[in-house]
């Protein structure tokens, strides 16, 4: 294998690696935080009964329905993975992974958009994984990684559709979509 060959081999190996390792170490935390604590309730009650009102404040007078302030596309997709994949910390993780998914894919497509050069995306990706605060939140079972990712793609679609004197109409309405 030639010096050429080889960069382009590493870069691809490790952004593999990274996006393994996100599904392997959601275990590492085996205590949620707070607001993961929380997220997971507002889910699993809307698995369970259809509504937002957190399980652990079920019996408090000031139990409210969170969906209408956070809206419902975490949640709903919290829920799912309980019903799917049954109620466990490593479910409730799986939003998050899905936005770390969705913010490398954002990222590559906004790279390829604006420079489609060589593998400049793949190493934009691995740089956007390898940050701390996707690493750290990709496996804390809260929203940030999710809203990133959503951003992040909103935003290549937008890119991607300015480049393109065509389809600009378009982009924005799709950003739009994700946002």
């Amino acid at each position: 294998m030639t010096a050429a060959r080889i960069g382009p081999a590493a870069l691809a190996v490790t952004a593999c690696l990274i996006a393994a390792s996100f599904f392997l170490t959601r275990g590492r935390a085996p205590t949620p935080w707070p607001d993961a604590q929380l997220y997971a309730s507002i889910a699993r009650s809307l698995e369970v009964d259809g509504r937002g009102v957190p399980s652990t404040t079920w019996f408090s007078p000031t139990a409210v329905d969170h969906i209408p302030f956070y809206g419902p596309v975490f949640f709903t997709l919290m829920s799912w993975s309980f019903t799917v994949f049954g109620f466990s910390i490593e479910s409730s993780k799986l939003p998050g992974l899905l936005g770390v998914l969705l913010a490398g894919g954002g990222t590559a497509w906004l790279a390829w958009s604006l420079n489609s050069n060589g593998l400049r995306w793949l190493l934009a990706v691995v740089l956007v994984w390898l940050t701390p605060e996707i690493g750290a939140a990709s496996t804390s079972g809260d929203m940030e990684t999710l809203a990133v990712g959503f951003q992040l793609m909103a935003l290549a679609v937008l890119a991607s559709g300015l480049m393109s004197p065509v389809r600009w109409a378009n982009s924005g309405l799709m950003a739009g979509g994700f946002l």
